[in-house]
């Protein structure tokens, strides 16, 4: 068979599992490397790494699980960081009026190009996060956060309507949407939460030791996981170390 018959029996096997799999199933290496999603770096060589793509997806809905004091501000101040140095604004949702200013400050966050979203409460934020999104502009919008207090019914059932109404705004906005959900514990996710089928991407954090220096505190060791990851295979966990 010269190479022209192999081609076109190649093209024609091409285009039977296209037909069967969808046109996703198989393409060219060009095609492949050119439909690439644009990503947000976390600022964590190692957490861009486990990711598999270099970062958080642009135009995704993403997900951050956390318990009690696990590094996540030190992760998400990374992130916040990073996205500044690219020349992109951010957002930030400030739910329970608990944002660390200083902390930001200490991570190297440029507060004067940090906008702070203050609501008045969960339904509050939900339609202020979604005009926010249907506006435009911010390439970050971190949601912080989703705690216990607000795991029941009508919170949940208002928060899944949101998450459908956002969906295809984070889309369109090309913008990357983090909520912080902080649990009891690792091994407990409120039951009926829909945010993990929403979430193309979910890392969870948590605190393994603190870090010691002549017996004085300089730091903590976190151990970042990836629940979920549409966009590529789940990475191992890796090791995040953070000076205090």
């Amino acid at each position: 068979m010269d190479k022209q018959a192999r081609l076109r029996e190649l093209q024609h096997t091409v285009a039977t599992i296209q037909r069967k799999f969808g046109d996703r199933a198989i393409r060219p290496a060009r095609q492949v490397a050119e439909a690439r999603v644009p990503v947000l770096p976390t600022g964590l060589a190692a957490v861009d790494e486990a990711l598999g793509i270099g970062g958080l997806p642009k135009g995704r809905v993403a997900e951050l699980v956390t318990a009690g004091s696990s590094g996540q501000a030190a992760l998400v101040a990374s992130l916040v960081r990073q996205t500044q140095q690219i020349g992109e604004a951010v957002v930030y949702v400030d739910i329970d009026q608990t944002l660390d200013l200083d902390l930001l400050a200490r991570r190297g966050v440029d507060l004067r190009r940090l906008y702070i979203l203050r609501p008045r409460g969960l339904a509050h934020a939900l339609e202020m996060t979604g005009d926010l999104l249907a506006e435009g502009g911010a390439a970050l919008i971190v949601f912080d956060r989703l705690h216990p207090l607000l795991f029941e019914d009508a919170s949940l059932a208002l928060l899944d309507q949101a998450l459908r109404w956002w969906t295809p705004l984070v889309h369109s906005a090309m913008a990357v949407l983090l909520l912080i959900t902080e649990t009891i514990c690792l091994d407990w996710y409120p039951q009926g939460l829909g945010l993990p089928y929403f979430a193309s991407v979910r890392l969870s954090c948590e605190q393994q030791q603190w870090l010691y220096r002549r017996r004085e505190i300089v730091g903590l060791a976190a151990e970042v996981k990836v629940l979920k990851n549409k966009l590529a295979s789940l990475g191992q966990p890796v090791r995040i170390e953070i000076p205090v």
